[in-house]
């Protein structure tokens, strides 16, 4: 949970001093939503095609996008988490450079993962 908390209060920062964000809150939250459903779908995809040798559908990529996206709303905005480690917490790992570093790593796996999951399946799997 603390890298979670860690990559909320990086990427609140990013969206409210560089991008000037009306509401970075929600932006964070949206983002997050988006990688963590990334990383589920290509854990879902990649399991589905290694071990049954099928693909994961349309329908159910969207209904596990939607429940991340409500968990995270739930979590960080709804029961005022998000605000508490922006302003109370502020969790740092070792020092703010190591988490502005884990944070860009995990966003980078993010976009790399959208590119590469489909390339990496076929090679693996012939799918």
């Amino acid at each position: 949970m603390k890298i979670l908390k860690v990559i909320y209060y990086n990427s609140y920062l990013f969206y409210k001093r560089i991008l000037k964000e009306d509401d970075p809150h929600f932006t964070t939250v949206l983002a997050l939503s988006f990688l963590f459903s990334v990383y589920t779908f290509s854990v879902f995809d990649i399991f589905l095609s290694l071990i049954f040798r099928q693909r994961t559908s349309l329908i159910f990529n969207i209904c596990q996008w939607i429940i991340i996206t409500l968990i995270m709303y739930i979590l960080f905005l709804y029961k005022n988490k998000g605000e508490y480690i922006v302003k109370k917490e502020k969790p740092i790992l070792y020092n703010q450079q190591v988490s502005r570093i884990v944070t860009i790593i995990f966003f980078i796996g993010g976009i790399i993962l959208i590119f590469f999951e489909r390339w990496f399946i076929h090679k693996i799997s012939g799918l």
